[in-house]
């Protein structure tokens, strides 16, 4: 815990699973005290999922946190509208994006960057097609 201007700061270095969950400040002087909680949401690191040509895939990320949210998807760090190839939707908690059709040109890095006033966090994992790319292990 550190103090930079008139904030405490909590700085977790390494985070891991096991340090998700609920964290409490509680702040108190001789007028009272107040207590503020917040969810620390951990995601995993990203990973490559494979995708059968033609076929239409979701991507879906979880969201927890206070509200309101901006919702951001990116393919390769150019940003996702929505339109025929690209929907986009988001129901309570889950945030999705399907991807009609998907072919070799939609093979790239996903990201969902949800954010609020507080902060911003990014989900991201690399799609491939299923059998490109793929070679057997070989020594040389």
């Amino acid at each position: 815990i550190s103090k930079v201007e008139n904030k405490h700061v909590l700085e977790i270095s390494l985070l891991t699973i096991s340090d998700r969950g609920i964290y409490t400040c509680k702040a108190s002087n001789k007028f009272g005290a107040d207590i503020c909680q917040a969810e620390m949401v951990i995601i995993d690191k990203p990973h490559f999922i494979k995708v059968v040509k033609g076929t239409n895939t979701v991507l879906q990320c979880e969201v927890a946190g206070t509200g309101p949210f901006e919702i951001s998807w990116y393919k390769d760090k150019k940003q996702i509208r929505s339109s025929k190839k690209y929907r986009l939707t988001s129901q309570k908690a889950v945030i999705s994006l399907e991807v009609s059709s998907f072919n070799s040109a939609d093979v790239g890095e996903y990201e969902c960057a949800i954010a609020n006033e507080v902060g911003k966090c990014i989900c991201s994992a690399t799609y491939i097609l299923k059998g490109q790319w793929e070679r057997e292990n070989s020594t040389y």
